[in-house]
């Protein structure tokens, strides 16, 4: 509920703070306008990074609907006709309703996007997968890439898409020499509050943690160390972290995530995840899932996917790089049960 009074306060604010700053630019900084300006200015940014400090606070200022449009046309069409020909307590109580049906308007539109469990997919060109899950205002970033600076990027992209402006978590899939500088990316340019890190397997892996458990310390993150399969607590989801899987030629890890709403079942799967140590339990989290995503991080022996069991309850299967990954009598088995998308771009889905 604080999003729509932020909004109300904020946003009219820098269109106020537009009128002399149009001038300072033409007339240059010689009048006192000049000094007035910036004092303004930087006093609103101020407020906005104290107010983006807050939880669950979201500044959008993207364009209302329709039927939002409508009422406060009508609210100010009122209020313009009391102007001239009502007295002040009319005036005052037009301009009350007025703030009202604003304040109204503004809380139905964003109270979907707040309560709304979702879940979004981009794919980091060819350094893997990300995986969005919002749940109760809350956005956990599930990073299956081999780290760099296009994670970032798609990050953004898929952030933007799902009208995120912060992430409550981000948690690695895995470990990475490039998830340190993954890592210094995603708090600098998202207001990040949680650090999920999977259990070290290793002692590469083990410095690796200390090293970002270090640099989350730093900038005032909190960590979190998660063991395979282990039930995490997020809003209403219940995330399930797979115990990464393994090649027979290769020690490279292949990754997957169950997250659990209170009436679906999402199961993020990586590319030859059926093939790996792990496969048992991945075929598992497939049968019982009705929303799919065959990812593209990891490695695989054989051109196609291939899963023995899905759930009779399938709804959607998302297949980034395209349907001829998939053997043909599976894509047929898919294709009578699901609907059966393609997207490579950001993309954000209900958990229905």
């Amino acid at each position: 509920w604080i999003a729509p009074l932020a909004n109300l306060f904020l946003v009219p604010l820098f269109s106020f703070y537009l009128i002399p700053a149009i001038p300072v630019l033409l007339l240059g900084n010689s009048l006192f306008l000049g000094d007035a300006c910036s004092t303004l200015g930087n006093t609103l940014l101020h407020l906005t990074a104290e107010c983006a400090k807050l939880p669950h606070l979201l500044l959008d200022t993207q364009y209302l609907p329709v039927t939002a449009v409508v009422l406060l046309g009508t609210a100010a069409l009122f209020l313009y006709l009391c102007f001239f020909r009502t007295n002040g307590k009319r005036l005052l109580l037009s301009t009350l309703l007025l703030i009202g049906i604003s304040g109204i308007t503004l809380a139905v539109c964003a109270h979907p996007v707040y309560t709304e469990n979702r879940f979004g997919y981009t794919s980091a060109s060819a350094n893997g997968d990300l995986v969005l899950v919002t749940s109760k205002g809350n956005a956990l970033l599930y990073d299956a890439t081999y780290g760099g600076s296009a994670v970032t990027e798609a990050a953004e992209a898929l952030l933007c898409e799902a009208h995120a402006t912060e992430l409550s978590a981000y948690m690695l899939s895995h470990y990475h020499t490039r998830h340190t500088s993954t890592l210094a990316r995603i708090s600098a340019s998202f207001m990040l509050h949680a650090l999920y890190l999977p259990t070290p397997e290793s002692e590469d892996e083990e410095a690796l943690y200390r090293e970002l458990c270090r640099m989350a310390e730093n900038r005032g993150i909190s960590v979190y160390r998660y063991l395979p399969y282990e039930e995490i607590s997020f809003g209403d989801l219940t995330l399930i972290p797979h115990k990464s899987g393994t090649h027979k030629e290769s020690t490279h890890k292949t990754t997957a995530l169950t997250v659990k709403s209170p009436c679906t079942t999402l199961t993020y799967l990586g590319k030859g995840m059926a093939e790996s140590s792990v496969a048992k339990t991945a075929s598992s989290a497939v049968a019982i899932s009705q929303h799919l995503i065959f990812g593209q991080h990891g490695i695989t022996e054989h051109e196609k996917i291939a899963y023995p069991t899905f759930s009779g309850a399938l709804q959607h299967v998302l297949l980034p790089g395209g349907a001829t990954r998939v053997e043909n009598r599976l894509l047929s088995l898919l294709s009578a049960r699901a609907e059966i998308r393609e997207d490579t771009a950001p993309c954000v889905y209900s958990l229905h």
